[in-house]
């Protein structure tokens, strides 16, 4: 058997979130995870809590991180169909995240720059 396009290993998937308290940005591999919760799979409700190592805030109800989708880690999209589906990944994300009581303005600017990077726009003055 042929691999034609190689995927991601589960204990290599990124997670990110942010602290509840402190509003600390996060990113970490699955493997670094100690415990990962299964919610509401309606909103990608999977969710890893952990504690704060910036403010000390203990999980859970500090860091909630959530999967990343492949948006983030994927090639240049290869049609407009695989465009509008990372679009959407990222809407999700951000709708995760705030389902996961995160900082919504902090989710909405990661959803936005995901959304930017799939374009390949981003704003220069």
């Amino acid at each position: 058997m042929r691999i034609l396009e190689a995927g991601t290993r589960p204990g290599e998937r990124i997670w990110t979130g942010s602290c509840q308290k402190c509003n600390t940005v996060f990113s970490a591999r699955q493997d670094e995870l100690k415990k990962i919760t299964h919610e509401d799979q309606r909103n990608g409700g999977v969710y890893a809590h952990v504690d704060c190592t910036f403010c000390d805030a203990k999980a859970p109800g500090a860091v909630v991180l959530h999967m990343t989708k492949d948006v983030d880690t994927a090639d240049e999209p290869r049609n407009d169909t695989d465009v509008v589906a990372r679009i959407r990944d990222a809407v999700q994300g951000y709708y995760a995240a705030l389902t996961a009581r995160e900082h919504g303005q902090v989710a909405q600017d990661r959803a936005f720059h995901k959304i930017e990077r799939v374009l390949g726009m981003s704003w220069h003055k």
